[in-house]
């Protein structure tokens, strides 16, 4: 009689442990699939932020060696084309990078004969010159007009003749 009780017991036991272990089941599966879902989406995170930096990176050097390169190439073109390129009375260069103004004798000098720090920044006449990353970038068709502190600078380029003045003045 206490065999069949236990039985009996069982029995009855048997729907509500097996509907325990399916519930206990799905919430572990639920939580596996949750836990997997927040670990994809986390990684997935780590990936594109790794991914953005470098590619900030990457563009940060890739504009830095296409300035390099350009600055290297204007330098070079002066010192093949301009012939008669003076700032009071000798040939130049004129380099301008970020809110400095340099003048060199050739491409090869590493001091400038003449620099000096832009107050109000470079004006330029004309939007087909721009500067990228500090650097010049393209030649000016026609003229820049800058201030430094002894007064005004204007530098006239005239790109298809020969003849190519910079002139100072107050």
């Amino acid at each position: 009689m206490k065999a069949e009780r236990l039985t009996a017991s069982r029995n009855w036991l048997k729907p509500v442990i097996s509907a325990r272990n399916r519930l206990t089941a799905s919430m572990k599966s639920n939580a596996k699939s949750a836990f997997t879902l927040v670990e994809m989406a986390l990684t997935l995170l780590v990936v594109a932020v790794i991914s953005l930096a470098a590619w900030h990176g990457l563009q940060a050097k890739r504009h830095e060696f296409h300035a390099r390169s350009q600055i290297q190439s204007i330098m070079s073109y002066y010192d093949r084309c301009y012939k008669r390129a003076y700032l009071n009375g000798e040939r130049i260069i004129l380099v301008a990078m970020a809110d400095q103004v340099s003048f060199y004798q050739d491409s090869a000098q590493s001091l400038p004969i003449k620099s000096f720090k832009l107050e109000g920044g470079l004006k330029l006449n004309r939007p087909a010159y721009f500067m990228m990353d500090g650097y010049q970038t393209q030649l000016a068709p026609t003229s820049l007009y800058f201030i430094h502190p002894q007064g005004h600078i204007r530098v006239s380029i005239q790109m298809g003749g020969s003849q190519y003045v910079i002139r100072e003045f107050d």
